[in-house]
């Protein structure tokens, strides 16, 4: 749970530099109609759903997850996403790789302006209790964890090796 309503935009890097949203959801078939933004103080979200998980695509490589937590709508984030958007859906691969970059390289000014945060990650539940569960016949187990001492505008990056 936030402190303050906040907006919050979740974009993924993939190895292949293609840019994905991951919150707001509120796009994703099969997502949380409630991942939208501004995110509610004292409201618990699950991206992309509870018990709901992302699948990772079969391009290997380093990957990044960029989190960024601001107290007002970014119209130059949203509309960018819109015209990657719209590309997708005219199949212009031209113009899907252009948006892409567009909004690659805008995340990584406001990393750069701002300030770009490896977060702190905090365990959200007592004794370590993972939570578990089942999607198309494949068990998961997490342990939930929240980002500790958010700062308005910074941007955290996670990168990880998908292989």
């Amino acid at each position: 749970p936030t402190q303050d309503n906040v907006f919050v935009y979740i974009f993924m890097v993939d190895s292949h530099n293609n840019v994905a949203r991951l919150f707001p959801t509120d796009d994703f078939k099969g997502a949380a109609k409630l991942n939208k933004n501004p995110v509610k103080k004292g409201v618990e979200y699950f991206v992309p759903a509870a018990f709901r998980s992302f699948k990772l695509d079969d391009n290997i490589g380093e990957e990044s997850l960029y989190l960024i937590a601001i107290r007002q709508p970014d119209d130059v984030l949203e509309s960018q996403y819109k015209e990657m958007l719209l590309a997708q859906q005219a199949k212009d691969f031209e113009k899907i790789t252009f948006t892409q970059t567009q909004l690659f390289v805008e995340i990584e000014m406001k990393a750069k302006k701002e300030r770009l945060i490896s977060p702190e990650l905090v365990e959200d539940v007592p004794q370590n209790a993972p939570v578990t569960f089942e999607e198309q016949g494949e068990a998961f187990s997490v342990l939930p964890q929240y980002l500790k001492n958010m700062c308005e505008g910074c941007v955290y990056q996670v990168t990880f090796q998908h292989r």
